[in-house]
């Protein structure tokens, strides 16, 4: 009975690893599109004012990304697979 019931945390574990990382797979391509989109509008500008304005776009799109990438690496460290861990994390977020 125990095993199994170490055996169902596991898989629960794991699927809820696979939902994160596809719910972050999809942000992050979407991220990463938008960042490629602002970049290539900040390069056809032809005004300095609208060229700043892109620029800071990107330094907040790029923000965005790098905490979601954060967000992946705690998910799928072994590590932060602990209760304290996981309010820890919720507190912070």
């Amino acid at each position: 009975r125990r095993q199994r019931a170490e055996y169902d945390q596991v898989l629960r574990l794991e699927l809820e690893r696979n939902r994160i990382a596809r719910d972050m797979h999809d942000d992050l391509g979407s991220s990463l599109f938008s960042l490629k989109n602002t970049a290539q509008m900040a390069l056809r500008q032809t005004t300095l004012e609208a060229t700043r304005r892109d620029v800071a776009r990107l330094v907040e799109q790029t923000r965005h990304v790098v905490q979601q990438v954060r967000e992946i690496i705690w998910a799928v460290t072994p590590h932060n697979d602990t209760p304290e861990n996981f309010v820890g994390y919720l507190r912070r977020y």
